[in-house]
């Protein structure tokens, strides 16, 4: 073995016919072109192996740091909501320990704290959506009562029990509503 450490080579020692042919040229045989064909071929091999291990490693790489920032931006979204509610909060808390000199001025502190959450709600793109008259939807509407009625259509809300809220096309819930129909004949 000539050289030290990764840099070493072998010399072969005897010719491929063993130690009798040494005198023989023609025992040291050169590799072949195929034999030479199949060391490069293998050795692009290892490197195509190599820089494909390379790429799937730097994939989930992305991968978990695209999930991480995808995390971290919903927790900053969710930490901005939970502040903007803390300070309704803060205004219930206020209202629930203060003495009211009258019910009409205890009816315009909670008015003033719903609008505020209204506002709040509204500049996250919430929106309450309006069902009396509309004709019943099953994706924006959920019927708890089915009124039988002369004045309306059948399949027309005819009562609001609890409002729909909607945050652009999306129904975040549905309202809930008495359905108008038929009346029975006796």
């Amino acid at each position: 073995m000539f050289g030290s450490g990764d840099d070493s080579f072998e010399i072969p020692i005897e010719p491929e016919g063993g130690a009798e042919d040494v005198g023989d040229s023609e025992a040291w045989s050169m590799p072949t072109e195929e034999q030479v064909e199949i060391l490069r071929l293998t050795q692009e091999l290892a490197a195509a192996k190599d820089q494909c291990t390379r790429l799937v490693a730097e994939m989930e790489n992305f991968r978990r740091r695209m999930q991480d920032e995808r995390a971290r931006q919903v927790d900053l979204a969710t930490d901005h909501i939970l502040r903007e509610i803390l300070s309704v909060v803060d205004d219930l808390e206020r209202a629930a320990h203060s003495s009211f000199s009258s019910a009409e001025t205890m009816q315009r502190g909670v008015e003033l704290i719903h609008d505020k959450l209204v506002r709040i709600l509204a500049g996250m793109g919430v929106e309450a959506f309006l069902s009396a008259g509309q004709q019943f939807d099953p994706h924006r509407h959920e019927a708890l009562e089915v009124v039988p009625s002369h004045d309306h259509d059948e399949n027309v809300v005819v009562r609001e029990l609890q409002k729909g809220y909607m945050r652009g096309d999306k129904v975040l819930r549905p309202a809930r509503v008495a359905v108008a129909a038929p009346p029975q004949e006796d």
